[in-house]
């Protein structure tokens, strides 16, 4: 048997009007994407696309001395575990955005703040790397 290198993939991932929910930190009523997954399965393989938040909200309350004094830490998820080789090798190439300003942001800092989001996420699952922005637009 010889030692061959995966042949390449390209896999569609298509979706519209998904919701998405985290109680007591943020609801995503209305969400679409569409992307591809790409590569040989060994290494070298990449996500690309975009995903669009049509509307949502962010809900979770801070408690602005733990924002100041100390690292935030979310309890209640148990230990992660070390990333997979996978994770290490999976680039991104993602563009999250809204469509409006029907994305609010409605907690004990911002009791009612429209929100336009342009981000792009790079880097690898693993290692993520954003850039962008958040921009209110009203509130």
């Amino acid at each position: 048997m010889t030692d061959q290198a995966a042949p390449p993939h390209s896999l569609p991932l298509q979706g519209e009007h998904l919701s998405f929910r985290s109680p007591g930190a943020f609801e995503i009523d209305d969400l679409g994407f569409k992307m591809a997954l790409t590569g040989n399965l060994t290494n070298a393989n990449s996500l690309t696309g975009d995903v669009r938040v049509v509307s949502g909200r962010v809900t979770r309350d801070f408690d602005v001395r733990d924002l100041v004094i100390s690292p935030r830490i979310v309890e209640g998820y148990g230990k992660a575990s070390p990333p997979s080789t996978f994770e290490k090798t999976l680039a991104l190439d993602l563009t999250v955005r809204t469509i409006g300003d029907t994305f609010l942001v409605q907690n004990n800092i911002a009791p009612e703040l429209y929100m336009l989001i342009d981000l792009h996420v790079g880097g690898t699952t693993a290692s993520p790397a954003l850039s962008g922005g958040l921009r209110p637009t009203d509130g």
